[in-house]
């Protein structure tokens, strides 16, 4: 079997429900459909039929919406790899068949593992990756942001990390917008690692982020599986985007946690320790906190304090005072500008990798 070109239909678009992976997609550039064999790549756009629902009832379209999903609806997912040891973990198939809809903001993937609370993925069925008028697959890269330009100067860059999923980094570190934002401090944010869903964009800038950025405005749907070295040109690419908004402070979400492969490579990046002024910690429990803390460590970095549901309880957040020697804030205290004190203004923004440019930077 051969691949087969089709020339998709006038007003496609119109009648297709486009997820929020797609959203920087110039869809004018959209042709033509390829399918039978074809093998799909991580960041490929798919047009796709909803067979089956499962776990995944609703979609993140581009503006941010939830839609809900139904039978046989059409929709523009991207192909990516995802790990989330509290949801699914799942991989880009070989080749165009039956797959799943990973994550709602529309992640087409096969999945080969799921949480025991998790239902069963939603079943996709793929009719063709979306081409240009030269047949080649449109793939989200091609829609990333060029890269800000270096700066002589930057602001304090506060990560944002924790131990696992529903730990609460993503209102702690939309707290600690809200808190800078309260004492007159322009933020830039933006999420690094994990899926790039629309919750963590809107999120930061319903909290009051005048810049905010995330993996698809990089390119990619997902850093599962992705190599340490991409991982880090990530991280490089948003941050000089977020410097080049010239922005007083700047906060990201690390999703996943320390031992996750994508965070590790991160954590052992020189670019990375280099940029990092310090972290705020967020988990459920004093052990959590403090193997963290150890952990980062040993990495060389500065820990601000810790948060998110550790702060629910009084005695848990005791315990991890004792044992760290770290303040436990709540999210009133991150809203009220606890981390105001931690404010430095560090040495010149590191270049990539120390001692060379950006990768692609001279492309």
């Amino acid at each position: 079997m051969t691949t087969t070109i089709k020339t998709l239909e006038k007003g496609w678009a119109d009648a297709v429900k486009k997820t929020y992976a797609t959203r920087r997609v110039q869809w004018n550039r959209a042709a033509l459909l390829a399918t039978d064999q074809v093998k799909p790549n991580p960041g490929d756009l798919v047009l796709c039929t909803v067979d089956e629902l499962g776990q995944h009832t609703c979609l993140e379209l581009m503006d941010g919406r939830r839609a809900h999903l139904l039978y046989r609806d059409r929709i523009v997912a991207v192909y990516g790899n995802r790990c989330s040891v509290n949801e699914f973990e799942a991989l880009v198939p070989e080749r165009l068949e039956s797959c799943h809809l990973a994550a709602s903001c529309g992640i087409a993937a096969r999945v080969t593992g799921r949480h025991l609370r998790m239902r069963p993925p939603t079943t996709l069925t793929p009719l063709g990756l979306i081409c240009d008028s030269c047949g080649t697959p449109l793939n989200i890269s091609r829609f990333a942001l060029a890269p800000g330009k270096s700066v002589c100067s930057r602001p304090s860059i506060i990560a944002v990390m924790g131990t696992s999923m529903h730990t609460g980094k993503n209102m702690t570190t939309a707290s600690i917008i809200k808190g800078f934002v309260n004492a007159g401090i322009s933020v830039g944010a933006a999420k690094i690692t994990g899926s790039g869903t629309g919750r963590n964009y809107w999120l930061f800038q319903d909290a009051g982020a005048d810049a905010v950025c995330d993996l698809i405005d990089a390119g990619v749907v997902s850093t599962h599986g992705m190599e340490p070295e991409k991982i880090e040109k990530i991280f490089y690419d948003l941050l000089t985007h977020l410097l080049s908004a010239d922005v007083g402070v700047i906060v990201l979400e690390i999703a996943g946690n320390l031992y996750q492969s994508e965070v590790n490579s991160l954590c052992t990046s020189a670019t990375f320790q280099q940029n990092i002024d310090g972290v705020v910690f967020v988990t459920g429990d004093a052990m959590g906190a403090a193997q963290g803390v150890m952990e980062l460590h040993q990495h060389g970095f500065n820990v601000h304090a810790l948060g998110g549901k550790l702060a629910c309880s009084p005695l848990a957040a005791l315990e991890a005072e004792k044992a760290t020697g770290l303040r436990v804030f709540s999210r009133d205290d991150f809203l009220n500008g606890a981390l105001l004190p931690c404010l430095t203004r560090p040495p010149m923004f590191s270049e990539y990798g120390a001692q060379q440019a950006p990768v692609g930077a001279q492309s």
